[in-house]
């Protein structure tokens, strides 16, 4: 439990860095064990996809293939 509160204090402190790759191998995060550590990098990575791919709707824009399609069309 003392671990797991010690990252929480960490990502609380400092709620940006815990988006930086090489956050995740850093001496705050060492609190946990590797298995943790590597569990949470890929949970980010797979929320960073997601947001990324649902970007577009987000911001209410047209679709990235949309945006992909006028901008070789507009030749940009």
């Amino acid at each position: 439990m003392e671990t797991l509160e010690t990252a929480l204090t960490w990502v609380l402190q400092w709620p940006l860095e815990v988006w930086s790759e090489q956050s995740w191998d850093d001496e705050q995060t060492r609190v946990m064990c590797r298995a943790c550590r590597r569990i949470c990098s890929e949970a980010l990575q797979e929320g960073r996809k997601r947001v990324w791919e649902r970007l577009p709707e987000i911001f209410m824009l047209p679709s990235w293939k949309s945006m992909e399609e006028l901008m070789e069309k507009e030749n940009l």
